[in-house]
C-alpha cells in the first residue's frame, strides 16, 4: 500500500493508473475469495445434506410383567436400539434379567469405539460369570447389610432435607412466589395468543404442524398389546379414559390394552414391538414451515426481535 506523501508526488497520468490498479486488485481479491467460499460450501453441502436426511433408525422390543414369579410368566425384558448415518452412530440400551438386581445397561458407539457404557465383551464375561456362579457362593449376608446401610444413610438423608427445610421458611416462600412469577408469565403468554386478531389462523395452523408431526413421529412398525390395572379402580378408569383420548387424537389402531380391575395390587403386562425411522430434516420442517407462516412469523418479530 502506498503512503499518502508517495501517492501526492506522483503526476495526474500515474495516479490514474494506481487507481485502476487498486480497483483491479480489490476485485480480483473479491473474486478469488468468492471461488474459495464457493467451494468450500460445495464440499461441505454433501456432508450436511447426509446429516440432514440420513434416517436415525430404531428400534424398542419389550415385555414386563410385574406379575412374574419363579417358573411363570414371562422375562421382564427392556431393548432399545437407535442407529444413525447407517450405523456409524448407534446407542444401545438393554435390560436383561441376568442376575437378581442386574440393571442392564447402555452404550453409545462410534463405529467401533465405546464412548460411553458397556462394551458388548464385558456383557458377554458378566453373562458368563453369572453361569458359572451357584448359589451357595452368593454372600447374601453382605448384600443385605450394604442395603440396609444404603437406606440408613438416604434416610438420614431425608431428614436433613427436612431439618433443612423447617429451619428456613423463607424457602418456601421464594418458592411459591417463583411459582406464582412462573403462572403469571404462563397466563400473559397466553392471554396474548388468545387476544391476538389473527388467532383463529394460528390456532388452524398449529392443528396443521400437529398433524405433519404426527406422520413424521408414528412409527412405521408399531405393535402394542397388554394388561394394566391398577389397586385402585378409580385410578385404572381414569388412566384408559385419557388412553382412549390420546389413541383417538393420534388415530392409532395398533395399540390394544386391557383394563384389569378387582386386583390387590398394581399388574402390568406388556409386550411391544416398535420399530420406525426419522430424520432431523423431517423433525425441523413442520416447525420452519410453521414459523414461516404469515401470522406466526409476524407474532415472532413483534415479540421477539422488536424488545
Amino acid at each position: 500500500m502506498m503512503s499518502y506523501r508517495r501517492y501526492r508526488r506522483l503526476s495526474a497520468w500515474q495516479r490514474r493508473i494506481y487507481r485502476i490498479f487498486y480497483k483491479v486488485m480489490r476485485w480480483l481479491i473479491w473474486i478469488v475469495l468468492g471461488i474459495l467460499g464457493t467451494a468450500l460450501c460445495l464440499l461441505l453441502l454433501p456432508f450436511l445434506l447426509i446429516l440432514l436426511f440420513a434416517p436415525i433408525r430404531y428400534s424398542v422390543d419389550t415385555k414386563l410383567d410385574t406379575q412374574k414369579h419363579a417358573g411363570e410368566g414371562i422375562d421382564n425384558i427392556v431393548s432399545v436400539r437407535v442407529r444413525y448415518l447407517f450405523g456409524l452412530f448407534r446407542l444401545i440400551y438393554d435390560y436383561p434379567t441376568l442376575a437378581e438386581g442386574d440393571s442392564g445397561g447402555m452404550s453409545i458407539k462410534i463405529a467401533e469405539y465405546v464412548l460411553a457404557g458397556k462394551s458388548d465383551d464385558s456383557t458377554i464375561n458378566n453373562k458368563e460369570n453369572h453361569d458359572d456362579l451357584k448359589p451357595a457362593e452368593q454372600n447374601t449376608d453382605s448384600d443385605t447389610a450394604i442395603n440396609t446401610d444404603f437406606a440408613g444413610e438416604k434416610k438420614q438423608e431425608k431428614d436433613e432435607k427436612n431439618n433443612s427445610s423447617d429451619d428456613n421458611p423463607e424457602s418456601f416462600s421464594q418458592k411459591t412466589e417463583k411459582i406464582k412469577n412462573n403462572l403469571k408469565k404462563l397466563l400473559n403468554t397466553a392471554n396474548t395468543v388468545l387476544t391476538y386478531p389473527h388467532r383463529k389462523t394460528i390456532m388452524e395452523l398449529i392443528l396443521v404442524c400437529f398433524k405433519k408431526y404426527r406422520r413424521i413421529l408414528i412409527p412405521k412398525h408399531l405393535k402394542i398389546n397388554g394388561e394394566i390395572g391398577f389397586s385402585d379402580p378409580s385410578r385404572t378408569g381414569i388412566f384408559f379414559g385419557v388412553y382412549g383420548v390420546i389413541v383417538s387424537i393420534l388415530e392409532i389402531q395398533s395399540i390394544r390394552l386391557q383394563a384389569v380391575f378387582d386386583i390387590d395390587e398394581t399388574i402390568l403386562r406388556l409386550d411391544a414391538d416398535i420399530r420406525g425411522s426419522i430424520t432431523i430434516a423431517g423433525l425441523t420442517w413442520p416447525l420452519l414451515w410453521l414459523a414461516w407462516k404469515e401470522p406466526v412469523r409476524g407474532l415472532i418479530i413483534k415479540h421477539i426481535f422488536k424488545r
